[in-house]
């Protein structure tokens, strides 16, 4: 016999397994991905510059003034761009086919969460490329060349993944300048070690060991606030 499916049965199978569907893909790319659900043709982010050193004052004489510098024009518009696809299930194959509905469903979930996630990872690998986008001062995400108000400033670097290599890395967010040479240490507001799955293993003894060589020496990196 033919299995009946009415259009309220219909409606919950496909809805329960979708989110199912969803939650199979790890959704770590939120680590380290500015996320908005905005409803708006376009984002606008400001720059933000002109807010430099703050300066001596001596009252009641006036305060020195500053201004962000066109906010409407020198920061960054993001347009959107649209994602879908159409499954196509006949009322035959529901009906023969046990569970059609239900996996077909937790698939597409599934689909949906990996897209997120191929995004997310692309376009940061594209950061180490300025052909394909570029930040506001017209450099890849990833650049030996940002500008300041008075220099350049880099957070780029090519490094083997040892322990060497990351305290560089940490060594650099702890005295990255924003644009008006102010520094900010971005390695204790909690770091993300991205890594292959090859190199999860280093990552692991990198950030977990006790001890950080031979010499019985007490690992630095034991306790940082590193996501991997």
């Amino acid at each position: 016999t033919m299995a009946t499916l009415a259009t309220t049965n219909v409606k919950s199978t496909a809805t329960v397994a979708y989110f199912e569907g969803i939650n199979l893909i790890d959704d770590n790319w939120r680590s380290f991905t500015n996320y908005w659900d905005n409803d708006s043709a376009a984002l606008k982010i400001a720059a933000l510059t002109g807010v430099g050193d703050i300066g001596t004052w001596d009252s009641p004489s006036p305060l020195d003034t500053a201004n962000i510098t066109s906010p409407a024009t020198n920061g960054m518009t993001l347009n959107y761009q649209g994602y879908g696809i159409q499954v196509l299930l006949d009322r035959y194959s529901l009906s023969d086919i046990p569970n059609l509905l239900a996996d077909t469903s937790r698939k597409l979930g599934a689909a949906v969460s990996y897209k997120y996630a191929s995004l997310a990872f692309g376009l940061l690998a594209e950061g180490f490329s300025d052909a394909t986008y570029t930040t506001v001062d017209g450099k890849g995400l990833f650049d030996n060349t940002h500008t300041t108000a008075t220099t350049t400033r880099s957070n780029y670097m090519t490094s083997s993944l040892d322990r060497t290599g990351f305290f560089a890395a940490v060594n650099k967010l702890q005295r990255f300048p924003n644009f008006q040479d102010q520094f900010t240490d971005y390695a204790s507001t909690g770091l993300v070690l991205i890594v292959s799955p090859e190199n999860y293993e280093s990552a692991v003894q990198i950030l977990n060991s006790g001890l950080s060589s031979g010499e019985m020496q007490i690992n630095a990196a034991l306790g940082m606030d590193v996501e991997i």
